[in-house]
């Protein structure tokens, strides 16, 4: 999250450190942690942070969110901060999380996609640019896996189909326009996208046959394509062989089949880990 972390030990405890501005660490109150201190509970089974909130599942399959709320985000029907885990709902059936800045995501067990929060860009999908803070029901069904970034949500279908919706400013959706979406919209023909990930305003997607493809802003060099120039549909990042991807606010971390690491984007902070503080364009490898 925003200068805040939060992890999940195999045992099923979540602990967290950092900044605890709105409660976001999920202890009780408001006072920043600079050592790892346990949150309630032992049953606890995914966790994902967004800017300044958290949403977590337990191994029953109920949802639970904390932390900033004036947008929603909690979902829980209110626009109060809240520094205590508090279940969404009642239901029993959730199965996969995702946050943006102020936006949360939820799939069940069915398929069935419900997401809540700032909307402003539409990152929403529920076709309007209204705030909710409570789930709202998405078109469609299948959904299996989701991803949000700044201000904008992108989504992989059951069938291998892509789909974005949200902040459009840079190109991130992919979509070969700069127009921002708030239903929705499938991003080519292709039903071979495995997993897909986002930054601040880029995009990067894997494939099942080990091809890297990227899109959004590229001015730090996070799309890996060689260049600095954002792209507004999905371009091929070179070589083949990933297995898998993550994205930093401007930089953008891969592995590959063969264990090996890459990074690329930006590096003013040493982000990349390559040794330097230059920004770069094409994946690198590092040791």
């Amino acid at each position: 999250g925003w200068y805040f972390t939060v992890a999940l030990k195999t045992n099923g405890t979540l602990w967290s450190a950092g900044s605890n501005f709105a409660g976001k660490l999920g202890l009780g109150d408001t006072d920043s942690r600079n050592t790892f201190t346990q949150i309630s509970g032992t049953d606890w089974s995914a966790i994902v942070a967004g800017k300044d909130h958290c949403v977590a599942l337990k191994n029953n399959g109920t949802l639970w969110t904390w932390g900033y709320n004036v947008n929603g985000a909690l979902g829980d029907g209110t626009y109060t901060n809240n520094s205590t885990p508090t279940q969404v709902g009642a239901s029993f059936n959730w199965s996969v999380i995702g946050a943006g800045a102020y936006h949360t995501l939820a799939i069940q067990t069915d398929g069935v996609l419900w997401t809540w929060g700032a909307n402003e860009s539409g990152q929403l999908g529920d076709g309007t640019n209204f705030y909710r803070n409570t789930p709202a029901q998405i078109t469609g069904t299948c959904w299996s896996k989701i991803e949000c970034g700044y201000s904008y949500t992108t989504a992989i279908k059951s069938n291998g189909t892509l789909w974005t919706w949200g902040w459009n400013l840079y190109g991130e959706l992919g979509d070969g326009t700069y127009i921002s979406k708030n239903l929705p919209a499938q991003i080519g023909a292709d039903m071979d996208w495995l997993t897909v990930t986002a930054g601040s305003g880029h995009t990067i997607a894997l494939k099942t046959g080990g091809t890297l493809w990227a899109w959004g802003i590229n001015i730090n060099g996070a799309l890996g394509d060689g260049t600095n120039t954002p792209k507004n549909v999905p371009t091929q990042i070179p070589a083949t062989g990933w297995s898998d991807i993550a994205c930093g606010f401007y930089h953008t971390v891969g592995l590959k089949t063969n264990g090996t690491l890459w990074a690329w984007g930006l590096n003013s902070d040493s982000q990349i880990g390559d040794g330097t503080t230059v920004d770069k364009n094409e994946p690198t490898s590092i040791d």
